[in-house]
């Protein structure tokens, strides 16, 4: 799992200036979805930096959880 300082870094360069509020509501749900995605070998914040949305980064945890219970 990442460290805090990645996820607010990653909100930071991506998602710019947001109010305090939105900020820290970003930074729980990237952070919650990167716990969950680590079960399915899935670094959220790598992804990200890598490129990819949050949609892509869904699409791809629904595949993998469709793969795992095929």
């Amino acid at each position: 799992m990442a460290k805090p300082e990645s996820y607010r870094d990653l909100v930071d360069r991506i998602f710019g200036e947001l109010g305090d509020l939105e900020r820290q509501s970003l930074l729980l749900a990237i952070q919650k979805l990167d716990e969950a995605a680590q079960s399915l070998g899935i670094d959220v914040v790598a992804e990200m930096k890598n490129g990819h949305t949050l949609t892509s980064i869904f699409e791809t945890i629904r595949q993998r959880q469709q793969k795992r219970s095929a």
